[in-house]
């Protein structure tokens, strides 16, 4: 009986509880305004994208139409470093926020947002340029994690005009909108790269290089292949020739760095796309590569060994190719490579009238 009487005293004061939070809840959130910002958030985790930008993209756009502020970043946690998703404010500065973000975030002994004012400009290299007096750091934490964080800038030195309960309802969401959204970007992720070497796969390539050639973006491409890789792992078995093929991978991915993009077609077949290179242009970046992995010594615990690499390079010129057909043309150049003494770049354009 008294467990009982204690059991609904319990509960008539938990509804009590919720009834005060849903009418603070439904004073911020009845305003049409208040209501749209919160719509527009929660709306954005119930759409695919096919970059997570793009979605961090429209919630700068929400905060900025619903609060006077200059500035606004959003950035996502990565090996430990806050880097930029999205931002209204010009590449060039990029840097300097990323920076100052992971400045902030460094002295910060908790996970709370943190204001710094001026009344000249800020210390940071962007602020001056740009007459920031006011940033606003807000990190993103779900369950004592930090997935992410929001920097608001203002060339105004005072406080925003926030309220501050409404503001925190805000923030909740858009930390749950990108928790949804970096999980989705996992997965898609998972779905596009090989599973040994952790590079692009062939499908992903597909609608890469579709995608490319529908929107005329000038690039070259380049395929390779392991020099006698069939007798190379009959010598020193599938184990060995798994881990050359991660070595030689992440080799060719570290030494393109911004200039292209590394796919496993198969097997020990790989290509390279190499955006905005001349066919000269991208054979002197290829043949870099080529040298670099002649120069690599592949060892575990049961020995070492080294290999070379042959490959087949094509400018694209016409847009009416399929990628297929944009493939083959380099895969014409990598055969005649490998015809032709192996370990070199061949290309297309030079090639023997009828080879």
């Amino acid at each position: 009986m008294i467990f009982s009487i204690i059991v609904l005293i319990c509960c008539v004061l938990a509804v009590g509880y919720t009834n005060i939070k849903l009418r603070k809840l439904r004073q911020y959130i009845l305003p049409t305004k208040s209501n749209s910002l919160l719509r527009e958030i929660l709306k954005l985790s119930l759409y695919k994208y096919d970059n997570i930008s793009n979605a961090a993209i429209k919630i700068i756009e929400s905060l900025k139409n619903y609060y006077t502020i200059s500035d606004c970043t959003l950035l996502k946690m990565e090996d430990n470093y806050l880097k930029i998703l999205a931002s209204n404010i010009a590449p060039e500065y990029h840097e300097s926020i990323e920076g100052e973000t992971n400045r902030i975030l460094n002295h910060l002994k908790h996970y709370k947002a943190e204001i710094t004012t001026s009344e000249t400009y800020l210390p940071y290299p962007s602020a001056r340029q740009r007459r920031i007096k006011y940033n606003f750091f807000i990190p993103l934490v779900i369950e004592k994690d930090l997935i992410g964080a929001i920097l608001i800038e203002d060339t105004q030195s005072q406080d925003l005009d926030i309220e501050k309960e409404f503001f925190s309802i805000v923030i909740e969401n858009i930390t749950i909108v990108l928790q949804n959204l970096l999980y989705y970007e996992t997965i898609n992720n998972l779905a596009m790269l090989d599973g040994l070497t952790g590079i692009y796969n062939r499908n992903y390539m597909n609608n890469f290089l579709s995608d490319a050639l529908s929107k005329k973006i000038a690039f070259s491409l380049a395929i390779f292949d392991i020099d006698f890789f069939k007798k190379f792992n009959d010598t020193h078995g599938h184990l060995f020739g798994d881990l050359t093929l991660k070595t030689v991978s992440h080799f060719v991915r570290s030494q393109l760095a911004g200039q292209g993009t590394l796919f496993r077609f198969g097997g020990e077949e790989f290509i390279i796309y190499l955006k905005n290179q001349t066919e000269i242009q991208a054979s002197q970046t290829i043949e870099e590569i080529r040298k670099g992995i002649e120069r690599l010594i592949i060892q575990d615990d049961r020995g070492s060994a080294s290999v070379t690499c042959s490959f087949g390079l094509y400018e694209v010129k016409d847009y009416s190719l399929s990628f297929s057909e944009v493939i083959k043309k380099a895969d014409i150049a990598l055969y005649y490579s490998k015809e032709n003494g192996r370990n070199q770049t061949t290309r297309y354009s030079e090639m023997e009238p009828g080879k």
